[in-house]
């Protein structure tokens, strides 16, 4: 049976490379979104593959494409949808004469992530969101969203589902753990793109991997071994799961910390380190190597995120830290006292 997306339609037991137009530059070029999809010769289920949300996030994009290259269509259940990087022009865009790729996109300066559902009306990253959000997850049964550190900073290995209890949530939770990945983020209310797969139930995953603008093999690797254990329990290829955690732990929402006064980072922890409340998490130095600032954790939890771009302006981003919750209470109400970033 024929896949269809929009005006895009692929045969059974073949793929398509194809652009779904989502607005235009004003002289009148397309802005696209690249979609790589096999269409198995066997009935099953619609798994979306997606990253490059944020341009500077390479990792996905990688892994993505190594996964497309391994799957036959005619030995392939269901339809996989490839989503290499959605944000284009963020993951196009120059930073320096030989650098590219950066987080927000560079033709409104709006970052894609907090922007979903999006608009049919708005600026061109308001247009993006709602051509996913209205073309594309209508068409596919589950998501995988695919994130790291970005250039600026280095991120912990977290696995994400949405703490909803009902079938969606418990949906979403079997499929992070399919990732080789021992800690587990119940997603955090700010991303947005999670929050509209909730409204539309669709189970979503979304995958932190180490970043710094790089795509090690090792991140890379991680989220293929997590990808082929996915397809493997929805039944679209063949194969034993592997690789999977004995233990596992759990954080809540993560809380980001701001650079008060900023100047140059001095961290004393790195990604999973676990700290306590009011530990000195480094300090922010002036030109002289003055203390502007001595950075402390706000609760218990666990590092997910540091900068490793030491010059921070004051509201930058220094830190993230998990809240560590028991995996049992996984899908209970949230506290009304997180905090969430603006």
């Amino acid at each position: 049976m024929d896949f269809t997306i929009s005006n895009i339609s692929v045969k059974s037991g073949t793929r398509l490379n194809e652009r779904l137009t989502y607005a235009k530059k004003p002289d009148g070029e397309p802005l696209t979104i690249p979609l790589s999809i096999v269409n198995g010769n066997n009935s099953g289920p619609v798994l979306c593959l997606n990253t490059g949300t944020h341009g500077d996030e390479p990792e996905g994009t990688i892994a993505i494409l190594d996964i497309l290259e391994e799957i036959d269509p005619l030995n392939f259940s269901g339809v996989l949808v490839g989503i290499p990087a959605l944000n284009v022009s963020a993951f196009t865009s120059k930073v320096s004469v030989d650098v590219s790729g950066i987080r927000e996109n560079p033709l409104d300066w709006k970052n894609l992530a907090r922007i979903f559902p999006g608009n049919p009306q708005g600026t061109v990253t308001e247009r993006l969101a709602d051509t996913v959000v209205k073309e594309i997850l209508p068409n596919v049964d589950y998501v995988l969203d695919f994130h790291s550190g970005g250039s600026r900073g280095t991120s912990h290995f977290i696995a994400g589902f949405v703490g909803v209890d009902n079938d969606l949530g418990k949906k979403s939770m079997e499929i992070a753990k399919m990732f080789p990945i021992k800690t587990l983020w119940r997603i955090s209310p700010w991303a947005k793109f999670a929050s509209t797969c909730i409204d539309k139930k669709i189970p979503i995953s979304i995958i932190e991997t180490t970043g710094q603008g790089r795509a090690d093999k090792k991140d890379v690797d991680i989220l293929k071994i997590g990808i082929r254990n996915v397809m493997k329990k929805l039944n679209m290829i063949d194969g034993n799961i592997s690789n999977i955690p004995k233990n596992r732990e759990l954080i809540d929402t993560e809380t980001y910390i701001y650079a008060k006064v900023g100047g140059i980072l001095r961290p004393n922890v790195k990604t999973g380190d676990k700290v306590k409340k009011g530990e000195k998490l480094g300090n922010v130095i002036n030109i002289f190597g003055e203390v502007n600032e001595k950075v402390v954790s706000p609760h218990d939890g666990i590092v997910t995120g540091v900068r490793t771009k030491p010059v921070a302006w004051a509201g930058e981003p220094l830190y993230l830290i998990g809240n560590i919750m028991n995996i049992n209470d996984a899908f209970k109400p949230r506290d009304k006292d997180y905090v969430t970033p603006p």
